[in-house]
């Protein structure tokens, strides 16, 4: 049994070996500027979110990039995410963040994937996206 939990432990600790160094090779090849724009993004009629697009040069309307919604964890707010949307940014990507309900900036109540709150505010923003 104890060659067993070795073999485990190995791979474990392999696994996070590459995971930290592809995590690591990304965000050192990625070298391109960033456009960060503000704003709020209303998603129910009493309720506007604070938002922030972040979005790799040479996109725009001709030239479209992929885009992501970063969320961030509960009791955090998009600050929390910079990072790593400036790096998925650099490598391309259109990236929104955003404030949920009742966080910094945003109106509202927070309500944990609440259908007619939080689910319906994605649906919003990735009509917002759409619209941009």
């Amino acid at each position: 049994m104890t060659r067993r939990r070795t073999a485990v432990a190995a791979g474990a600790l392999l696994a996070a070996a590459l995971v930290a160094t592809t995590w690591w090779l990304l965000a050192a090849r990625g070298s391109g500027s960033v456009r960060v724009t503000s704003g709020t993004v209303v998603v129910a009629p009493d309720v506007q979110l604070s938002s922030r697009i972040y979005a790799p040069d040479g996109a725009d309307a001709r030239r479209p990039a992929p885009a992501v919604l970063l969320a961030h964890g509960l009791g955090d707010d998009q600050r929390d995410v910079a990072t790593m949307a400036r790096m998925l940014a650099r490598h391309g990507y259109l990236v929104l963040t955003w404030n949920s309900r009742g966080e910094r900036g945003s109106d509202g109540q927070v309500g944990i994937a609440a259908p007619d709150g939080e689910v319906a505010d994605i649906s919003s923003l990735i009509d917002a996206l759409a619209t941009r």
